[in-house]
C-alpha cells in the first residue's frame, strides 16, 4: 500500500511539474534556510520535500501532498496570509488586529484542508493504524496556530497524544478553540 500512495504521489506531482524529493535525513530546510522541518511543499519552487527518518514520515508525506493537491487544484495560491503570519509572529512587524485574525483564518483552512486530504490518503492506502490519533494531533497543531495568535510565539510542542485534549475527529474552525487547559498544555510544553 505504502509504494502505491508513493507512486501516486510521485505520478500526481510529475504530471504537474512538482518535484519530489524524499530525504533519508531526520530534518530537510525550506529553501536551505536554518531551521530544519519534518516536510513541506513550496508552491513557488514547486518542489515538495519529506524526511523519512521519522516514525511519521508516512503521515507528512500525505499532508505535504494534500497541500500539493492545494495548488494543483487552484487552491489557498494568494501567500499574503502567510506573508502577514510571518512578518508579525517572526519579524515583529505589526499589523492591525483584524489583517492578523484574517490571516490566521486562512492559515487554519488551509492547514485543515491539507489535514482533510492527508486523512483521506491514509484511509485509502492503509498508511496509518490509528486515524483518531492522527486527527487529535492535526487539531493540536491547528491549536497552535491559536496559541501564536494569542502570545505571538510559536510553541515547539513535542510529539505528544492529543486525544485526551483535543476531538479526535475534524470539526468546523469555528468550534476548535484555544480552551484554557489545553493553552496551559501547550505554554508547559513549549518550555
Amino acid at each position: 500500500m505504502i509504494l502505491d500512495f508513493l507512486d501516486e504521489v510521485r505520478r500526481t506531482c510529475a504530471a504537474h511539474q512538482i518535484e519530489v524529493r524524499l530525504q533519508p535525513t531526520e530534518a530537510v530546510h525550506v529553501l536551505e534556510s536554518a531551521e530544519g522541518c519534518a516536510g513541506y511543499f513550496d508552491a513557488k519552487a514547486r518542489v515538495l520535500a519529506v524526511a523519512v527518518r521519522s516514525a511519521s514520515w508516512m503521515e507528512v508525506v500525505a499532508h505535504e501532498f494534500g497541500h500539493a493537491q492545494q495548488f494543483i487544484d487552484d487552491q489557498y495560491r494568494d501567500q499574503t496570509a502567510w506573508e502577514v503570519w510571518d512578518r508579525w509572529l517572526n519579524n515583529g512587524v505589526d499589523f492591525s488586529k483584524s489583517a492578523v485574525d484574517s490571516a490566521v483564518e486562512t492559515i487554519l483552512k488551509c492547514e485543515l484542508d491539507a489535514e482533510r486530504r492527508a486523512v483521506g490518503h491514509m484511509s485509502r492506502y492503509g498508511l496509518c493504524h490509528d486515524i483518531p490519533r492522527y486527527v487529535a494531533a492535526a487539531n493540536g497543531d491547528l491549536l497552535r496556530y491559536r496559541y501564536a495568535r494569542k502570545h505571538r510565539v510559536w510553541p515547539e510542542v513535542p510529539d505528544v497524544d492529543w486525544r485526551g485534549l483535543c476531538p479526535s475527529e475534524f470539526v468546523p474552525l469555528e468550534k476548535l478553540k484555544l480552551t484554557r487547559r489545553v493553552e496551559s498544555f501547550i505554554k508547559a510544553a513549549s518550555t
